[in-house]
């Protein structure tokens, strides 16, 4: 279209192209550029002749051609429609540093299938979504640019196995695959899967929601992210460059005040802290010492060695920004990890949502947190290596929706695109 508009005003400029000789074309030029007296010129302004309408037509076509090739040139140079913030500079991938990277990736498990195939066995996943089938949801969010070893596939691995089982995918990968992930969101394993009883093995306190035949919500949790932590830094004494995947949202004050901007710190030392703690720090955050006391295990001084500095690099798998709200001291609770920080965390303040909604009821769209948390990041632990190795949007199925119009896909792109427009803002400001 926009190559078929050139050419149209192309031809309304110059009219229908003649073989003209070069003596011929200097002549014609040179005609041209004779000066009119002003005097006929205002004459033929009050009486226009029937060559002169005709050239005002033209005049009146070129310039409408004109707007209409901008009008496309600025479609075809922009992002869908809404897509583009208000207010927002446009920026493009030659925007980034040289060394950023853009990539896609997929988690297989999450979208093979076919557990009995080519030898392989029932996983903890395929015997927990037969036996809990009203527990099951597909999980969203892909992102993984490098090679996985463990996504939520098995029981809390022991070291040993673990170690056995990274030594296996290094022998046969290891020629090809340089860049090694160990776990992925060891958080919402530990959470989900023996405080609230939601994800496999499904172990949690009676009182909990998930109500679980078995477990303990304020010990087993610990257990568990303290023996993921071993686990990975077993297989991290391998060859190639070795990082960990670790989720977290963003947080802001609930209210302005002290105690709930406390919260937000509490909150992310819960989250993204008890692991990246004992991996920069060698202990887990002064914070859950305090407050969950002998509960939260200890490591011995061999462990610290092997888990202190066992990565690379560092994965961000990063979705939303919540609210932080403080809870009381004096408050009674029974003992879980989810009320030993003392923290309420949601989307919404007085029933307002804080960004546009998912599919997912606790993710809301902020792509200014992902900026805030990756600065976070690189002042809290010395600038570490970072890898944005999850990030996306949730759209629930709309199967009255033509193909045609899914395809256009704007949400996501707006998504993206802003999302992306604050990792380059926190280069910037970084840099």
């Amino acid at each position: 279209m926009i190559k078929l508009l050139e050419s149209l005003l192309m031809w309304k400029i110059l009219g229908p192209m003649k073989a003209v000789a070069p003596e011929n074309r200097v002549n014609e030029e040179s005609s041209a550029e004779k000066s009119v007296p002003r005097s006929q010129a205002k004459a033929a302004a009050r009486n226009p002749s029937p060559s002169s309408s005709m050239a005002l037509q033209n005049s009146s076509a070129i310039v409408f051609l004109f707007l209409i090739l901008l009008l496309f040139r600025q479609l075809e140079a922009a992002p869908a429609a809404g897509v583009m913030p208000e207010g927002q500079d446009h920026f493009h991938r030659s925007s980034f540093p040289v060394d950023f990277h853009f990539g896609a990736s997929t988690s297989a498990y999450q979208v093979e299938g076919a557990y009995n195939e080519d030898g392989r066995g029932p996983s903890i996943w395929d015997t927990f979504t037969h036996e809990h089938p009203g527990r099951h949801k597909t999980l969203e969010g892909y992102g993984h640019g490098f090679l996985q070893i463990l996504h939520l596939l098995v029981k809390n691995p022991s070291k040993d196995d673990f170690r056995d089982y990274a030594d296996l995918l290094f022998k046969f990968f290891g020629d090809r695959v340089k860049h090694w992930i160990t776990l992925n969101e060891p958080f919402i394993y530990t959470v989900a899967g023996y405080d609230l009883g939601a994800f496999p093995p499904a172990r949690c306190s009676p009182w909990q929601l998930g109500k679980c035949e078995a477990g303990d919500s304020a010990t087993e949790p610990y257990l568990a992210a303290h023996n993921l932590l071993l686990a990975h830094s077993a297989a991290a004494t391998q060859k190639g460059k070795i990082g960990i995947t670790l989720v977290s949202p963003w947080l802001i004050p609930y209210h302005n005040t002290k105690v709930d901007e406390d919260a937000v710190s509490r909150s992310l030392d819960f989250q993204f802290g008890w692991f990246m703690d004992p991996i920069y720090e060698g202990d887990y955050p002064f914070i859950m010492r305090a407050l969950v006391g002998n509960r939260l295990p200890r490591f011995s001084a061999e462990e610290v060695k092997m888990v202190k500095g066992s990565v690379d690099f560092v994965g961000l798998n990063y979705y939303t920004t919540s609210y932080a709200q403080s809870i009381s001291l004096l408050t009674e609770l029974n003992a879980s990890y989810s009320t030993d920080s003392r923290v309420i965390v949601t989307g919404l303040r007085n029933g307002v949502p804080i960004g546009p909604a998912s599919a997912v009821s606790t993710f809301y769209s902020y792509p200014s947190g992902l900026r805030d948390i990756l600065l976070y990041i690189k002042m809290k632990y010395d600038d570490p290596l970072i890898y944005i190795t999850e990030n996306g949007l949730a759209e629930a199925n709309n199967a009255s929706l033509p193909l045609r119009e899914a395809l256009k896909d704007p949400k996501r792109i707006k998504f993206h695109f802003q999302h992306l427009l604050y990792i380059h803002k926190a280069i910037k400001y970084a840099s």
